[in-house]
Parts: structure tokens; sequence; C-alpha cells
């Protein structure tokens, strides 16, 4: 174990050894093979392969670690393509499984299940693979594994909770709250501008010029006709401008009182099967003009899986008015189950312009990266009932009927905070 805050330069620093401790939860690196990597193929069954990919090279320290210090209890996250099998394989077998069968070999019980955590109440959707371990159990592997999938099942309580629960509409009530926990809102920070020397890393303008023209648009609108629309508070030019074209491309739909998009994206990959634009030749003084079908729109609600990169914007009326803004810190967090309640107060320590830009995107990289309530709760709940289940053969018929009778009850363990 390395102090990084006393010894930033992880090679140079003196390592301390883990004490014992009874349970260890690790998220396995993704980036080899999450949907985003575009080597996500050329990595598939990378764990098992033993290769320097960083999702293997993971496990390979995180197997070393339980190996150390032989937890009882261990649960383990990464992203659903290790349940992917090679199919050119005449016996294929997942990462996921395989993972399983190095633990079950180090005499754990040891099952994999595939997570959706929109069925267990989380108002955003996240699917993952999760693993589950528990050292020496007593009973068959096939009977542990059937109870921990009948409790999660028994789990789910195949609602979620509406995003309009957890998305501040009155700009004063949002101020509130985050200062009760010491933080900032982007309302007032002004537009977020680009670092000095930074480069666009792809031509949006020109993109942008063709999507307005399709719509009769004039390109660039200029900032006071931006700014009606949006809010621009924290959001770069491109994205302000995209927000803008979408609302108009895309406007609200009859009964629909507030939707999402993920903004941080180029216009190419946000509109992508959203709308055709066609050009039809004309005579020569009117030249070319474009003919647009609209197929869905990028608009959602609940919005997509919340990743590192996110950016959401948020479109609503309330007493008539339309808002677009970009979410606050405490909106993020409150997506994966972590409320206000669940901060410590801190003084309010005044950032300001770009520094409350930087911790908003901050804070929404780590929601993205952070485990979820609704994947945690459910899973470590069935762990522990597994573990007690299944640890003392003189306690097994004692609690099985109660056990058992919960499990297929479809008791609903979370609450909805009110």
């Amino acid at each position: 174990m390395v102090n990084l805050r006393k010894h930033p330069d992880v090679d140079q620093a003196p390592k301390d050894l883990l004490p014992y401790f009874w349970q260890l939860s690790s998220g396995v690196v993704c980036t080899s093979r999450t949907p985003a990597s575009s080597s996500r193929s050329s990595n598939l069954n990378c764990v098992q392969r033993e290769t320097d990919a960083a999702t293997s090279q993971s496990w390979q320290q995180t197997s070393a670690c339980y190996k150390q210090h032989w937890p009882v209890m261990i649960t383990l996250e990464c992203v659903r393509n290790l349940l992917e099998q090679d199919k050119e394989e005449d016996n294929p077998v997942s990462d996921a499984e395989w993972m399983c069968q190095q633990m079950r070999g180090d005499n754990y019980f040891a099952a994999v299940v595939e997570m959706h955590a929109g069925i267990n109440g989380s108002p955003v959707d996240r699917t993952r693979a999760w693993w589950a371990g528990l050292l020496k159990l007593f009973g068959s592997h096939a009977a542990a594994c059937s109870f921990l999938n009948r409790l999660l099942i028994a789990f789910q309580l195949h609602m979620r909770i509406p995003m309009e629960d957890i998305v501040y509409t009155e700009v004063e009530k949002m101020r509130k709250a985050h200062a009760e926990v010491g933080l900032p809102i982007l309302q007032g920070s002004g537009m977020r501008m680009p670092m000095k020397g930074q480069k666009e890393t792809f031509d949006w303008k020109s993109d942008h010029d063709y999507l307005f023209e399709c719509f009769s648009l004039t390109w660039p609108p200029s900032m006071a006709e931006l700014e009606k629309v949006v809010t621009v508070d924290g959001l770069f030019l491109r994205e302000i401008q995209l927000a803008f074209f979408i609302d108009y491309a895309f406007p609200m739909a009859p009964g629909v009182s507030m939707d999402f998009v993920d903004i941080n994206t180029d216009s190419k990959r946000l509109l992508a099967g959203c709308m055709d634009c066609m050009e039809v030749a004309e005579d020569e003084e009117e030249g070319k003009r474009c003919t647009v079908k609209i197929r869905k729109s990028p608009w959602k609600n609940p919005p997509g899986a919340i990743i590192g990169s996110t950016k959401i914007l948020v479109r609503y009326v309330r007493n008539g008015k339309k808002t677009i803004r970009a979410f606050n810190s405490l909106e993020y967090f409150m997506t994966i189950g972590w409320y206000a309640e669940d901060w410590a107060r801190v003084d309010k320590l005044g950032f300001i312009g770009v520094q409350i830009h930087k911790l908003v995107e901050f804070h929404a990289n780590l929601t993205g990266n952070a485990f979820t309530l609704y994947h945690v709760a459910p899973l470590e709940l069935a762990t522990l009932a597994t573990y007690g289940r299944f640890t003392n053969p003189a306690m097994q018929d004692a609690v099985r009927d109660e056990i058992l009778h919960v499990a297929s009850s479809g008791v609903a363990f979370f609450v909805h905070r009110a």
C-alpha cells in the first residue's frame, strides 16, 4: 500500500503491507474492454491470456492481493464486456467465468452476475459485471450460487426513481442544497473557456455550419441568441451551439416536461441515427438545398449511462418557462444513490470561475467511475446472506425457511428517499 499524498512518485515510495481485512471490494480497470475503447475487440480474452492490457494487469494485481491477505468476502466490478465469449473457439470461456474458475481454484465460492441498476431503482441506466467470492463455504457451490441469484432477484424493484426527483428546478433551492455541503454551483460562473494553448480535437465548426444550414438557421448564432435558449454557465461554445441546435431541431415531445442529453461529444456521434440530411439539387440560382428526415430525438428521459466523460444537460419546463442547463455536482451524485445527507458538512472553499467548472467536471468523472448504490447494496446484501447461510452447517435448517421466504417474497429493501 502506498500513501500517494506523502509520496506522489509511486516508484520511489515505501511500500506498506496491508493488515488483515475481512472484505476486498475492487473495480477491475475496464479501459481495455470498454465499449469506448477502439482496441476492445483485439483485447477479447485478454484476462485469461494474461496480456499486458490494463484490464488483464488489473485482475492480476487484484488476484495477487487476495492471495496475500485471504479476505473472507470479495466483490469485484467491471464492464459487462468481460462476459463475452470468443465464438471462434470450440469450448469458449469468457474472461468473467475464467476469473471465477481461478477464484474457485483458490478455495472461494465464486459467481459472476450481470447487474442492471435500473431494475434496482437507479434513475439512470448502468449495466456491469459483478463477482461475488466467499472463502471456504460449506455446502455445494451450485446451491450457494442458486441462493445468491434468488436473493438478487428478490431485491429487484422493477421501478426506478424518476429523474424529476433529483433535478433542482429552482436555482435558489439548488444553491442552498449545495452550500450546505460546501459545494458551489455553475450558475453565475460564466461560459467554459478553453485552456490556453488547448487545441480542438475535431473540426466542430464546419459540422455546425452544415447542420444550421440544413435547418435554414444562421451560423454562427450570436451569444445573445444562444443565451436566450441555453444557460451557458460551465459550457464550452461548441456545447452551447450544439445545445441550441438540438433544442431547435428536436423540440420537447407533447406531455414531456423534462429530458436529458450528454453534450460532451461531437455532433456526428450525438446525432447518429437521429436525422438524415440530404442535399437536393436545385436550379443554378438557388443552388442546393437540404431536406431533413427526423428519425429520433437525442434527448432522453432517463439519460443514458453516465461514464467518466459525461456532461449532462437537462431541459425542463416550469411555470411556462423552458430551461436548458448543465448538471451540478449533487445531481450527478444522486444518480448513483449519494444524496446530500450522505455528505459531511464542510466550509465553503470559495471556488470561482474555472475552478467551479473543473470541480463539477471532476464530480461528473467521479460519478461515472464510482460504484453505484443500486449495484452495491443488493450484491453486498445477497453475498452476506449467502455467507451466513453456508458457513455453518448447523444453522442451515434453522434459517432455511426464513431466508427462502424473503428470497421469494419480492420484498423491496430500498426505500425511495423523500
